[in-house]
């Protein structure tokens, strides 16, 4: 019989849904695994929440969710009076997010340590059949927070994984769990779409046709594809891309198909549909094999079995960065971009170490045509020269994706054969 535990998962949106895509993730598959769990999620941006989960209503400060128990962290009065109530001895603060001001007050609130000892040992004799697992009466009783960090191929990520980390309290304990692509790293969150590869008609997925500016009707955009066409996720960075759209017209007249550009959401989008307006009127391009697709917000489930049915993605984010590692499909990925006094492209050091964990699976050839790509991909191409050389990069990557497949199926099956994120997690949680 494992432990009971209510567990606090922390996060705090900062781009958009990279954040809270794996927290909801996450949050979902310890469910699933161990349902003895009783899950607090505690976010600070409940609009960013319901993009991808549709259900989740704005304005509440506590909502119950699929088994879980959703706050806003914004809501402090009532967020303070419950977690003093019920205190959260087990934290997952996700991605260094920090902890809100109302939550820390709860943590490290001076007590001695005798009446420290005595309040909580009242709550937990409360509380003990119902959702705690409390340490031995002889034993101070600690809050334990897990701060799971970025996902990175970066070796660092090894170092830091189950390494402990200090606190200003003796009663709050915190240690490191890395996600990541090695087996010495947590590996990454396999949940139910993937392992069972679950591809469903994408016709059933919710989305907004709109080649022309006008609002039509919601379409069954992937029906009657030709054979010939491509499908290829844009989900993206701002970033100029009028190269990578210049490699869509050229590869399109030389392979004499159809691409299908489905466009997601975030702030890539606005970026990407000025350079192919400005494109679709001048005589420079025939765009006329490229049919743009614009997609609405999607549940974090249907945006899922989209990307099991995309031929090439084009991925930003931890999220997204994972599933497309995880789907066995020719992709490129947008790096958060970081810049230092020394360096502008600084982020590239993630991009060539996440390059540098897929390079065993691909031949010397091959992997030479996706780190070019990916890294011109991630700089400024800000001339000419720039451009023409992305142009040609991107050019070169869609022409061999096909060949290109078999090397990113393996890398994926690298992934799958290190095991599941929550079910580590699970395990660290019930040895602590």
């Amino acid at each position: 019989m494992p432990k009971i535990f209510d567990i606090t998962i922390l996060c705090k949106v900062i781009d958009n849904f990279g954040d809270i895509g794996f927290v909801y993730r996450l949050s979902k598959n310890l469910c699933k695994i161990n349902p003895h769990y009783k899950i607090r999620l505690v976010v600070n941006d409940l609009g960013a929440f319901q993009k991808i989960a549709p259900e989740i209503k704005l304005n509440l400060a506590e909502q119950n969710f699929r088994g879980m128990r959703i706050f806003d962290s914004n809501a402090e009065r009532f967020c303070r009076t419950e977690f003093l109530k019920n205190p959260p001895f087990m934290i997952l603060e996700c991605f260094q997010c920090g902890r809100p001001e109302w939550l820390d007050e709860i943590l490290f609130a001076e007590f001695t340590a005798q009446n420290h000892e005595a309040k909580f040992a009242e709550i937990c004799d409360k509380k003990i059949s119902e959702n705690f697992a409390c340490d031995k009466p002889n034993e101070k009783i600690k809050f334990q927070i897990i701060n799971i960090d970025y996902l990175t191929a970066e070796d660092y990520a090894e170092e830091f994984h189950c390494l402990k980390s200090a606190t200003r309290s003796a009663f709050v304990k915190k240690v490191n769990f890395m996600p990541g692509f090695t087996a010495k790293t947590g590996g990454l969150i396999l949940d139910e779409p993937f392992i069972a590869n679950a591809r469903k008609n994408f016709s059933k997925t919710t989305c907004d046709k709109k080649i022309s500016q006008t609002r039509g009707d919601l379409s069954q955009i992937c029906e009657n594809l030709s054979q010939m066409s491509q499908k290829i996720l844009i989900f993206s960075y701002r970033k100029n891309f009028s190269p990578i759209i210049r490699a869509f017209s050229k590869i399109c007249d030389k392979n004499l198909s159809q691409i299908e550009i489905f466009l997601s959401q975030g702030a890539g989008k606005k970026s990407f549909l000025e350079i192919y307006r400005k494109f679709c009127d001048s005589c420079e391009f025939n765009l006329s094999q490229i049919q743009l697709n614009e997609l609405e917000f999607l549940s974090q489930e249907n945006w899922d079995e989209m990307l099991l049915q995309m031929d090439i993605l084009f991925v930003r984010g931890e999220d997204s960065l994972a599933r497309a590692c995880l789907c066995g499909k020719p992709f490129v990925w947008n790096a958060y971009p970081q810049k230092t006094p020394q360096d502008k492209n600084y982020h590239l050091v993630k991009v060539r170490a996440l390059l540098e964990r897929m390079r065993a699976h691909f031949s010397e050839n091959e992997f030479a045509i996706i780190e070019k790509f990916w890294i011109l991909y991630n700089c400024d191409a800000c001339d000419i020269s720039a451009e023409i050389n992305l142009e040609n990069a991107c050019f070169e990557f869609l022409s061999q994706a096909r060949n290109l497949k078999r090397g990113f199926k393996a890398f994926s099956q690298s992934i799958f054969d290190l095991g599941n994120f929550s079910e580590k997690l699970d395990a660290f949680i019930q040895n602590l």
